[in-house]
């Protein structure tokens, strides 16, 4: 009866050790996977809502030769956002660049205000006129010129020292800044030319990126080509496509090929919910299948 007890004792001794180790072990196992349990969740979500997919394409595998294209993310796409070479934003819309000593506004190049001429839209604000003076009597021509290195000139019945170089006399005693060439001098200001650069194109991306469906993307490598967010790789010499698959000795027919996209939304949705770059291991995602990745 002892030795029964003290059998007895021992077993639910070794029970309670195996308990608490265990329980310690998934403590520890649910400590790691903390910082994965989102992405893991949604990557888990998206395979299980493709099952029936999986399930359907298992008979390929045995019945033909096949592999995975190569997939890697290349990031979020972000909003077009410059102009072609040759072309300048305005608003939203890139339009040819202006000659030089024009400014464009929309559909419209504007002279551009030089001199320290204050810009008015339409028009150049002169900066300040001077005088020059009560005038010398005739007889005083030569004092004139003593006095006044740039010369003198008649006006009416006196002698008038020249303007300044890039002004001019307005009446007998004011002399006013010269309009730029071109434009057309209304006193106080001048008015600017102009002329139309046509209807502004939409804008797009840089030399750097790929355009796909409104957004820009980094440029995929050499021998992949991109979809979204995702740079595809192409099949080896011998293989057909079949949408994310690569088959050798099976046709791609229009049910197969159907499937077969499905991997491709599981991994475009995948990408686009991570933003995820670089490799992306899309047998995470065709796991049922024992096709390799290409080579």
């Amino acid at each position: 009866m002892q030795k029964k007890i003290s059998s007895s004792i021992e077993r639910s001794i070794k029970i309670i050790t195996l308990l608490t180790l265990f329980i310690s072990t998934i403590c520890h196992l649910n400590n790691n996977l903390d910082n994965q349990k989102n992405r893991s969740n949604k990557e888990e979500d998206l395979i299980n809502e493709n099952k029936p997919l999986m399930e359907k394409l298992k008979f390929l595998s045995s019945e033909s030769e096949g592999c995975w294209l190569n997939a890697m993310g290349r990031g979020i796409g972000k909003p077009i956002h410059t102009c072609k070479n040759g072309f300048e934003q305005s608003g939203l819309l890139c339009y040819p660049n202006c000659d030089p000593d024009f400014t464009g506004v929309g559909p419209v190049c504007w002279q551009t205000c030089l001199n320290n001429f204050r810009d008015d839209g339409a028009f150049c604000f002169k900066s300040a006129a001077y005088g020059r003076g009560a005038g010398y009597l005739l007889s005083n021509k030569l004092k004139c010129e003593n006095e006044n290195p740039e010369g003198c000139e008649q006006y009416g019945l006196l002698y008038y020292p020249k303007c300044k170089s890039t002004y001019h006399n307005v009446g007998c005693c004011i002399c006013s800044p010269d309009c730029q060439e071109g434009m057309t001098d209304i006193g106080i200001s001048c008015a600017k030319k102009s002329y139309g650069r046509g209807v502004g194109l939409p804008l797009t991306c840089s030399e750097a990126e790929d355009y796909d469906s409104g957004l820009c993307y980094k440029l995929c490598q050499d021998g992949f080509k991109g979809i979204g967010p995702i740079c595809w790789g192409s099949c080896p010499v011998g293989y057909d496509k079949c949408g994310a698959l690569c088959l050798k000795g099976q046709t791609c027919d229009g049910e197969i090929k159907q499937y077969v996209d499905g991997v491709i939304d599981i991994v475009h949705a995948f990408a686009s919910q991570n933003y995820i770059e670089g490799v992306i291991d899309i047998l995470k995602f065709a796991k049922e299948f024992i096709y390799p990745i290409c080579k």
